[in-house]
């Protein structure tokens, strides 16, 4: 499957990430603009689950298709879809977003996987199981060949931390939410994984001197 990309947001670049050795390290700092549509995602995905989905009492709104950007905070948790009536996890979530890749345990659902640092729009990769957040760049049409290159390479990943995600269907939504806005703003990217244990890990790729994206991708582990 292949992702196929557009135009995505204006979001400022982080620096102080080591870019993988496979690409061409960038010597700018600052702002680019960027306007227009976002990325289009599958329909579909291989890792989906027999799982039943959540039921609610409240409106859904449908999710958002392509980048996650102008939320409250820009620092985002990946709560679990059966989870959500009731979910009270904003406080810990927000304990938990000084880092890039974080985490919490959450009693009966694993972790709570929380991607923090500075407020970047965000998008969900699932042929590569990466979470890409927008540094800079003038669009995102670099960002799908960029990832590819550094799976391929495997070179400059930073392991983050492991991870107990094992509900199988996700919302990747504003830390600072509660389950009803969740749903019936629709600011949220499902993602669907296996159940298991997942190494989260981190790098900045820079395609050129004036593109960088930051990844988090989640390494699954062998069943114990």
């Amino acid at each position: 499957m292949t992702e196929k990309l557009s135009r995505g947001p204006s979001v400022q670049r982080q620096e102080g990430h080591v870019p993988v050795a496979c690409l061409e390290e960038d010597p700018l700092l600052g702002v680019v603009s960027a306007a227009g549509a976002m990325i289009r995602h599958m329909n579909s995905d291989p890792r989906s689950t027999d799982e039943p989905a959540a039921r609610f009492d409240w409106p859904r709104a449908e999710p958002v298709d392509g980048w996650l950007e102008s939320t409250d905070i820009a620092r985002y948790a990946l709560v679990p879809e059966r989870a959500l009536v009731g979910w009270d996890g904003m406080e810990q979530a927000l304990h938990h977003t000084s880092e890039y890749a974080d985490a919490f345990p959450l009693p009966g659902h694993g972790d709570v996987l929380t991607l923090g640092g500075e407020p970047l729009a965000v998008t969900w990769l699932p042929d590569h199981l990466v979470f890409a957040r927008w540094c800079h760049a003038d669009d995102d049409t670099g960002l799908a060949a960029a990832v590819a290159q550094a799976i391929v390479c495997d070179e400059g990943w930073e392991d983050a931390l492991t991870v107990d995600l094992c509900c199988g269907r996700y919302l990747l939504t504003d830390a600072s939410y509660e389950g009803e806005r969740i749903t019936g703003s629709g600011e949220y990217l499902p993602v669907e994984l296996t159940p298991g244990r997942y190494r989260a890990q981190s790098m900045t790729v820079e395609p050129d001197e004036n593109t960088a994206f930051l990844l988090v991708r989640l390494l699954p582990l062998p069943a114990t």
